[in-house]
């Protein structure tokens, strides 16, 4: 009995770990403004100063005009002087596509997507909201952006503890020497000579040195919103987790005492109070449509309440899965003839083969639709027997260049074996040079061999093929 209160408590503490590293990382963010905001404001003035006689932009150049040739004078100069602060232009492309021009003048913002890799992208916001509040961003923006004078290994060494410990950990579990290991490097980079003057770097170096010798200091941010954890952040963390139900009710009560409740949501419940009566009938109604819906329906209706198709999400900030995820789940609805009976054929020579198999066939002959019945076979015969050991896939779409990116397959395959395979993806955390690839946005989109080697088959080429993982 002693034993298994002293295991309770050991997962306790490194649950109350991960949540210190997770608070750790919104507090670096919050470090980081001041600095963020004073680079960038050089930057932006710089090119003010030599533009100041341009009119402001009324069209929105970047995002109405595709074509280089029509934007107006005034973006087209603002482009050219923004360039020209990009680190390596070999290495990074700035996608105009997915920032404003009309308001580089006015917006810190705007002129930080410049130089941010999947800039249009402000989803895994890890504190509150904007494109500044992500380590990650922030991590791309300071590598990518000349005048930041920090040291590029220790922006990969947060961006790496990052990924491991937070993005990429779904056991929600990290033991003390790596907690204090990961607050090393955080306070590493706000003691950094041009950042640790700033007022806001002082202020969060105390905190993270109280928080580094012990988690009684996460008690001081019920009084500091910023440090708190926005509401839906806490919820699609938990979401995201690979644990039983009562380790996901202890890390909830745990992260619920740091969770901050937005005015946004506060006010969503005031009004739904108003309109329950309302809602209550509109509810009972659609129940009795339903129901009825449900009686009348055929049997392929009834088979597809129970579909689950396997997921491709593995990491926040990529979205792209969800497109092929979409793809998938049309092929499978809009199947209309079934080709159960090849499922036994496949079974039969995976199970009597090392090799794996190849369906050829002419296009319309239903490759796809076969492909969608075992990712989506979860809880049909007989094709569960094929999902059951599927960890990954991809389905090419003539005329899409997004689905026929090589970088895209070979990154989701990645990610899925360290979510859903954790001994084989800690060979892949460490690996220094597989880490570089999974990192980098452009690195196995320029070259998917030497990609596909060295994230994949070089850290996992010793492993015994004798052996179930």
């Amino acid at each position: 009995m002693e034993n298994v209160v002293q295991n309770i408590e050991e997962n306790l503490d490194q649950y109350d770990n991960f949540i210190a590293v997770y608070i750790a990382l919104i507090a670096t963010i919050e470090g980081l403004q001041d600095y963020t905001n004073s680079v960038l404001n050089d930057v932006r003035c710089n090119i003010y100063k030599k533009l100041a006689n341009f009119p402001n932009c009324q069209k929105n150049c970047s995002k109405t005009e595709r074509k280089r040739d029509n934007w107006c004078e005034t973006c087209e100069n603002w482009k050219i002087e923004l360039e020209l602060y990009v680190r390596d232009r070999s290495k990074y492309r700035i996608d105009w596509g997915k920032i404003n021009s009309n308001d580089w003048f006015n917006s810190n913002e705007e002129v930080s997507k410049c130089f941010i890799k999947t800039s249009g992208h402000v989803g895994h916001t890890i504190s509150g909201f904007g494109v500044l509040k992500d380590i990650g961003n922030l991590m791309s923006l300071f590598e990518n952006l000349k005048t930041v004078d920090i040291d590029i290994t220790k922006l990969k060494a947060v961006a790496h503890l990052r990924n491991k410990y937070f993005g990429h950990n779904y056991s929600a579990k990290i033991i003390s020497w790596e907690k204090q290991e990961c607050i090393d490097k955080l306070i590493d980079i706000l003691n950094f000579p041009s950042v640790g003057y700033h007022p806001s770097a002082k202020l969060q170096i105390r905190f993270l040195t109280q928080l580094r010798e012990s988690n009684t200091a996460l008690d001081s941010i019920l009084s500091r919103p910023t440090l708190q954890i926005p509401v839906t952040e806490a919820r699609r963390l938990e979401n995201g987790l690979q644990v039983t139900d009562s380790t996901r009710t202890q890390l909830h009560q745990r992260l619920q005492r740091y969770t901050k409740h937005s005015e946004c949501e506060d006010n969503s419940v005031k009004v739904a109070s108003k309109l329950s009566i309302t809602i209550f009938f509109i509810l009972l109604l659609l129940l009795v449509c339903v129901i009825y819906f449900i009686g009348n329906n055929s049997d392929k209706k009834i088979e597809e309440a129970h579909v689950e198709c396997l997921s491709l999400e593995h990491d926040g900030r990529d979205s792209v899965w969800k497109l092929v995820f979409a793809h998938v789940k049309a092929i499978y609805r809009e199947s209309t003839i079934q080709r159960s009976w090849i499922a036994n054929r496949i079974e039969t020579v995976l199970s009597s083969s090392d090799f794996g198999v190849m369906v050829i066939a002419e296009p319309g002959y239903g490759k796809s639709t076969i492909v969608s019945n075992i990712i989506c076979g979860r809880y049909n015969k007989p094709w569960s027997n094929l999902y059951k050991p599927l960890i990954s896939y991809h389905i090419c779409r003539s005329g899409h260049d997004l689905y026929n990116d090589p970088s895209i397959f070979i990154n989701n395959l990645a990610g899925m074996i360290i979510k859903h395979v954790p001994s084989l993806g800690n060979l892949i955390y460490n690996d220094d040079t597989a880490m570089e690839f999974l990192d980098s946005e452009t690195l196995c989109r320029d070259d998917p061999f030497t990609c596909m080697e060295s994230l994949l088959l070089n850290p996992l080429i010793d492993l015994p093929t004798t052996k179930l993982y």
